[in-house]
């Protein structure tokens, strides 16, 4: 069985795949592009192997303008665009399941995010300091909104949520002083249960519209 990772050089100039045999710890490196790159594709398939994830941290502090995720692509590591500053939207393909700790943490200009995958969960810190970012809708089927995860969204003014989440985390949605609106794919009983930790004030002020 063999899995691809993305993941910085030491030199921190260029990417690389990995190909690492699961079980082994033999481990192959081939540079594919330069991390200083501003527009970045990630190949769906490399040396006839499909790539199915995006390292930790591979693309962290970098200028990056606009990046295409393959649908191969199943896992998007914790920080993976992290200060990714000049990052003005991004597409999470259907494949990704696993979305990192903190992936998109301070992404000062991103301000469309689609997320079309079968994401399980939102995890902490994911879009935490995406000031620009002014709506978020979560896929059905997302279970948990991690703590921080949209934390000082200062841009956000609507947010949709579907009845599949369970939780919300702690100040999920501090310092989201813009939120006007929530949209609820499910009923008041069922928001009152995920809705009132007392730390997401910015949610318990917005109207809340209950769709089902």
């Amino acid at each position: 069985l063999v899995c691809f990772f993305f993941f910085l050089s030491k030199q921190n100039t260029a990417y690389v795949v990995g190909v690492r045999l699961v079980g082994s710890e033999m481990c192959k490196e081939q540079d594919i592009g330069t991390a200083t790159d501003k527009n970045i594709k990630n190949p769906a398939v490399y040396e006839g192997k499909k790539v199915v994830a995006i390292k930790q941290r591979c693309f962290i502090w970098k200028n990056i303008v606009d990046v295409e995720i393959p649908d191969s692509v199943t896992s998007i590591g914790t920080e993976a665009f992290q200060n990714c500053g000049n990052l003005k939207s991004i597409v999470i393909p259907d494949s990704v399941t696993d979305l990192g700790y903190g992936a998109f943490h301070s992404c000062g200009k991103l301000e469309s995010v689609t997320i079309r995958g079968r994401v399980n969960i939102i995890d902490d810190r994911t879009f935490e300091s995406c000031i620009s970012l002014k709506s978020i809708i979560i896929p059905d089927g997302v279970t948990r909104i991690g703590a921080w995860a949209f934390y000082y969204c200062e841009s956000l003014v609507s947010v949709t949520i579907p009845n599949s989440v369970t939780k919300i985390g702690v100040e999920a949605f501090n310092h989201c002083s813009g939120i006007k609106e929530v949209n609820f794919k499910g009923t008041k009983t069922q928001w009152a249960k995920i809705s009132d930790n007392g730390l997401n004030s910015c949610l318990m002020k917005a109207k809340i519209n209950y769709i089902s």
